[in-house]
């Protein structure tokens, strides 16, 4: 649970692109109002151990969840790794997603990539640490305590 005011959570939509929510909120009158927000966080981290590759292209039971149509660990050159991405088990449709690259001598690369058909390539490289992650929000129907829950999630690999 998290409550922020009003500008650090509309500042957390734009960040996120949330923007569905933070229309809502402006045309609802809710764009000055704090905020508050259950949440949750799906994490997925890749290991790799030997050179038999582990299946790790298929759909979990992860609230929201990033899954690689390529094993990551099977590039040998510079390429690129499609993904799809589950909410609730259903192909999530629009999102952002965000990327983060420290390469082996430490350079931080960040961008984000706009999907909008359930999936999304990612040029990569095998070197260094890789993590794309994603925020979804829905109102929230459970209680009166807080207006929205989000799922965060993401998937990381590296190349050690």
């Amino acid at each position: 649970y998290i409550e922020l005011p009003a500008s650090e959570f509309n500042a957390y939509l734009q960040e996120d692109g949330l923007t569905d929510i933070a229309a809502w909120r402006k045309a609802n009158g809710q764009d000055t109002a704090r905020s508050r927000e259950y949440y949750q966080r799906s994490v997925k981290t890749l290991l790799q151990n030997g050179t038999q590759l582990t299946p790790c292209n298929y759909p979990t039971e992860l609230p929201l969840d990033i899954v690689p149509l390529q094993h990551p660990y099977s590039l040998t050159k510079a390429g690129s790794i499609s993904f799809q991405v589950y909410f609730q088990q259903r192909l999530l449709k629009q999102a952002l997603i965000r990327t983060w690259h420290i390469s082996s001598t430490g350079k931080l690369t960040a961008g984000s990539i706009a999907m909008t058909d359930g999936s999304f390539t990612l040029p990569v490289t095998p070197d260094g640490k890789w993590m794309v992650s994603l925020v979804k929000m829905v109102p929230n129907k459970a209680d009166d305590k807080a207006d929205w829950q989000s799922y965060w999630g993401s998937f990381t690999w590296g190349y050690y």
